[in-house]
């Protein structure tokens, strides 16, 4: 196996990224935040395996600006041999560019089971460490679940949405860019609030929806906007969350938990697998409030790893 370095047109033209932060696009939209981004190819006989990874000095890092990252296998019928000879050219090829420390962020488990598990196991056998271990949540939608959400969630979370169905709330698709851009100004304010501002700017967050498809929602009560829902398609059926929140004027009516109701429902009839809501973790330190609201509104705990491997100096 060996690496070659190629060019972005190259490597959109070569690889298929099922997962969208994987894809040539995203990693070309962020380009500017790191020095370099370097597109990868793994070949044989045949080209094998792709990778994105950004460089900022000595330092190589999948992602550099989104939730996660993998190798992306370019042929359905690949090995663990083929794939471990990948990573251990990519180490090479860091080691030959005078990098010191990489640090890779894999999705959890449920995104792409076999390769996610493969990677993890040939990490830590070339020399990777865990540098944090976080708490992805998740809500798989499957007909059970979604017939029966009200029965099974936690009794917390089903008083909470109880009264939140009793408030006369509303749930719309945003259709305009005004309304997209009234979501948006509600989660920052939500985030405002707590002190946690928004990474991504509104000019960002419109560059990005250019690229992948995507939902916007609000909740109101035909006065006021309540709370709203950034929604990417991550794959072709597994969605993410990327932002939401409420107005804390009106937390009191529930509107997050009405939000989370109607996101279930809206998405299982779009036949989707997975709706992610993200991590409760900061570098794999939980907070505990957000971690018992997401497990209120029947979300499942799944691990999110982020490896890392520091190089000894030439």
């Amino acid at each position: 196996m060996v690496v070659e370095e190629v060019t972005y047109k190259e490597y959109f033209s070569k690889v298929d990224a099922k997962i969208f932060f994987n894809s040539a696009k995203f990693n070309f939209l962020n380009k500017n935040k790191v020095d370099r981004v370097r597109y990868l190819l793994f070949k044989d006989k045949k080209y094998r395996f792709g990778l994105c990874v950004g460089q900022k000095d000595d330092l190589f890092a999948a992602p550099f600006s989104a939730p996660f990252a993998t190798f992306v296998n370019l042929k359905n019928d690949w090995s663990i041999l083929q794939l471990e000879d990948a990573v251990r050219c990519f180490d090479d090829f860091v080691s030959s560019e005078k990098g010191s420390y990489v640090k890779f962020t894999l999705p959890p488990a449920f995104y792409a089971e076999t390769l996610i598990s493969a990677i993890q196991n040939i990490l830590l056998r070339i020399g990777y460490k865990v540098k944090y271990h976080d708490l992805n949540f998740s809500l798989k939608l499957d007909k059970k679940f979604v017939d029966e959400y009200t029965c099974l969630i936690p009794s917390n979370g089903r008083k909470n949405l109880n009264n939140a169905l009793k408030n006369n709330l509303h749930f719309c698709r945003c259709e305009t860019p005004e309304e997209k851009k009234i979501a948006y100004d509600i989660i920052k304010l939500n985030r405002q609030s707590r002190g946690y501002p928004l990474r991504m700017t509104w000019d960002q967050v419109n560059s990005t929806i250019d690229l992948v498809r995507h939902d916007f929602f609000i909740v109101n009560n035909g006065n006021e906007n309540l709370a709203a829902a950034v929604v990417f398609h991550v794959t072709n059926n597994i969605v993410q969350v990327i932002y939401w929140g409420d107005n804390p004027t009106f937390s009191a009516l529930r509107p997050t938990n009405f939000l989370a109701y109607k996101l279930i429902q809206y998405y299982s009839k779009e036949d989707i697998a997975y709706l992610d809501i993200g991590i409760s973790t900061e570098f794999g330190v939980p907070n505990y409030g957000l971690c018992d609201f997401k497990r209120s509104i029947g979300c499942n705990i799944n691990a999110k790893f982020t490896f890392e491997k520091i190089y000894s100096p030439c």
